[in-house]
């Protein structure tokens, strides 16, 4: 499991989380992709061009055409007035995001 926490367009690390999750996935185990807090930004409607930040949603993309789940934390969606989300994603309760977490084999947090 790749844990994001951090925003994606003021941060490095999101693109760097992004890309670890696209890269387990390709190996034989299943992946699953958590945007917690201000990490569910990622997930919404974004326009890191105008900003002259790297592209999010390839790697939200790649990861759903591979098969392996996108949580977002339920509460941290609603909590910063974020409408939708990318398409395929899970909107997650924060206590089944926790399950998740305590239940991985390996978390890599961000």
């Amino acid at each position: 499991m790749v844990v994001l926490r951090r925003p994606p367009i003021s941060s490095e690390a999101t693109t760097e989380a992004l890309r670890v999750a696209v890269g387990q996935s390709l190996a034989p185990q299943r992946v699953t992709l958590c945007l917690m807090g201000d990490g569910v930004w990622a997930a919404g409607p974004l326009h890191p061009s105008v900003v002259r930040a790297p592209e999010v949603k390839k790697h939200l993309e790649a990861m759903l055409a591979l098969g392996h789940r996108v949580v977002v934390e339920e509460e941290a969606v609603r909590a910063r007035g974020i409408q939708h989300v990318a398409p395929g994603v899970e909107v997650t309760p924060r206590a089944e995001c926790f399950t998740l977490l305590t239940e991985a084999d390996a978390v890599i947090p961000y």
